[in-house]
């Protein structure tokens, strides 16, 4: 187990305790829980004192420990060592980029995740020094992990910073259920979910918009009258062909290609959304 020590003398062992989100401006809020189990110290002799530094949090991967960021204790003294032993919490604060998340989720690929916290600092006593240099493993189990991303505001803007439309203000509509249904579907891992939810938002959204005939009247003009095309009927037929895109999803045994991965789940997402958005926006309230 991670340690403080004092020479050959565990002050303080340190275990995570878990992770928890926070809003913030321009990223989302990250608070990593350590506990420390403090031993007890002789009353007969001056008690160590533990200064903690900003924390190194990094990955755990097949690919390599890459670093994420700086983690700031709430904190700087989190305990003195008493006559008792007792244990202490302590929160480290990091603010996560949105290229941060990203890459944290194409890491995690839908399952649990590891990181690294680096217990640093310096500790002192009988006016003397030295470095606290431990790693402390955090592993976030699935369930853990969606609701730090749903507390620190990851989701409501995703992807590209397409706002997804699901102000709690206006009705929420089929399109928007299976538009919310196919993100949930995205974190959990599930990517070929992903891909049939966002067919039933886009045939969801043409069906609320009233926008099948002018759809029909769109696909008779794709060939040589292309050119006479309206704005709102090539947005049309992007919509038809990304409800082209996603058919296989509902009908798999047809197709020779292998299952959808990230990768397609997360463009497809990407592109009902901007769809869902745009839509939306044009018809004014719903």
């Amino acid at each position: 187990m991670p340690s403080i020590s004092w020479i050959s003398r565990i002050v303080a062992d340190a275990e995570f305790s878990g992770l928890h989100g926070c809003s913030a401006i321009g990223g989302y809020g990250a608070l990593v829980s350590v506990n420390f189990s403090v031993k007890n110290w002789d009353m007969d002799k001056p008690a160590p004192q533990v200064e903690l530094a900003d924390a190194p949090i990094k990955t755990i991967s097949g690919n390599g420990n890459r670093l994420v960021g700086f983690a700031v204790p709430e904190t700087v003294i989190p305990f003195t060592p008493g006559p008792y032993a007792q244990s202490i919490g302590t929160l480290y604060q990091l603010v996560l980029s949105n290229a941060a998340i990203e890459e944290l989720e194409r890491i995690r690929n839908g399952g649990d995740i590891a990181l690294t916290l680096g217990l640093r600092g310096v500790i002192t006593y009988a006016g003397e020094a030295q470095r606290i240099h431990d790693d402390v493993t955090c592993r976030i189990n699935q369930s853990e992990w969606l609701k730090f991303l749903d507390v620190c505001g990851y989701g409501p803007t995703l992807l590209f910073e397409i706002p997804l439309p699901l102000a709690a203000a206006v009705p929420v509509t089929n399109a928007q259920k299976e538009l919310s249904r196919a993100r949930q579907h995205l974190l959990q891992g599930h990517y070929q979910e992903v891909v049939a939810a966002c067919r039933l938002v886009l045939e969801s959204l043409t069906e609320q918009l009233q926008e099948g005939e002018e759809l029909e009247a769109a696909k008779k003009l794709r060939g040589e009258g292309r050119n006479a095309m309206t704005t709102l009927q090539r947005e049309l037929m992007i919509r038809q062909a990304a409800i082209n895109y996603a058919h296989v999803a509902h009908h798999p045994n047809g197709s020779t290609d292998p299952l959808f991965d990230r990768s397609n789940a997360v463009m497809l997402l990407g592109i009902a959304a901007s769809l869902v958005a745009n839509g939306l926006r044009r018809s004014g309230p719903v």
